[in-house]
Order: C-alpha cells, then structure tokens, then sequence
C-alpha cells in the first residue's frame, strides 16, 4: 500500500472513531435527560433538584444503569432497550442502606 493510501485509511479511520464517540456522548446525554424526566415524576421532585449519576455500561460501552437522588429519595433506572429506561429498584429513602 503507498504512503498516500495508508494516511487516507488512518485518517478515515479516525474520523469514524470520533464519529463514533461523539453519537455515543450524545445518546449518554440523551439518556440522562429522558431519565431526568422521569424521575422527576417518579420521585416527585423537581428535575433541576435531582443528582444523576452513571451506574454501569453494557458491553458497548453504552450507559446502561443510572441512579437518581434528589428530595431525600433515590432509585435505579436500567435500560431496557428500544430509547426506554425503566424504574429499578423502587423508591428508597435517601440515607436506606443499599440492598446486599
């Protein structure tokens, strides 16, 4: 292969990882606002109130578990495929221990 075809293909490559990273960071932050959404019902409380962070991945790398606190309450939202995110463990009180 000449040099000039191996850059191309370094290059294109590149530009597919990139491309690749920026669609799974936006599909994250998608994620985090549906959830938002939702929680904010489910725990009923205001969606700027709630703390959201990343639980877990699937073996694409994609977010997969989220965990919600806010207003003295917290809950587990898992992806089940399909854009939908579904409520996992009920609602705990905030200082509940976890569950073993």
């Amino acid at each position: 292969m000449k040099r000039e075809g191996f850059m191309w293909v370094c290059v294109s490559l590149a530009s597919m990882t990139l491309l690749s990273c920026m669609n799974a960071m936006q599909q994250d932050a998608e994620s985090v606002e549906h959830v938002r959404k939702r929680a904010s019902f489910d725990l009923s409380c205001a969606p700027e109130k709630l703390n959201i962070v990343e639980l877990g991945r699937d073996g694409w790398d994609r977010v997969s578990t989220l965990g919600v606190e806010g207003c003295e309450k917290k809950a587990t939202y898992v992806y089940i495929g399909n854009s939908t995110w579904a409520l996992d463990t009920g609602e705990r009180k905030a200082d509940a221990p976890t569950p073993q």
